[in-house]
């Protein structure tokens, strides 16, 4: 599709269920990372195509939390993410993926680290 990106054949990647609502998308080299609401709560999840497929993989998080996107690399698989909730304080993470070949298929590679958070609720 580099020889004619007008002919490229449009494909549905996420189609929200009833309680569902698209928030925010960013793509990387290979990768498109989704969050969405699911019945209020945000979730997020990393969608690699795969022989015509979309596959989902969802981005262990805390429960009832946002999400944000603010950063994504088109030159790597790295993704920033802002989560929290009531309990949690804003916290600004990163998804690394060692290799991208096996970042899905082994769940010891996936794992999202927590660069930076604001104070616990209540303390300055």
């Amino acid at each position: 599709m580099k020889k004619k990106p007008l002919r490229a054949r449009p494909w549905l990647v996420f189609q929200p269920g009833p309680r569902q609502a698209l928030s925010g998308f960013s793509a990387t080299r290979h990768l498109l990372i989704l969050t969405i609401l699911d019945n209020v709560q945000g979730k997020a999840f990393v969608y690699k195509c795969d022989q015509g497929a979309w596959r989902a993989t969802a981005i262990p998080l805390p429960e009832n939390a946002s999400v944000g996107l603010p950063a994504a690399s088109n030159e790597t698989d790295e993704v920033m993410f802002t989560v929290s909730n009531y309990p949690t304080p804003t916290s600004l993470c990163t998804l690394t993926p060692q290799e991208t070949s096996t970042f899905f298929e082994n769940s010891v590679n996936r794992h999202a680290i927590t660069i930076g958070s604001a104070p616990p609720r209540g303390q300055s």
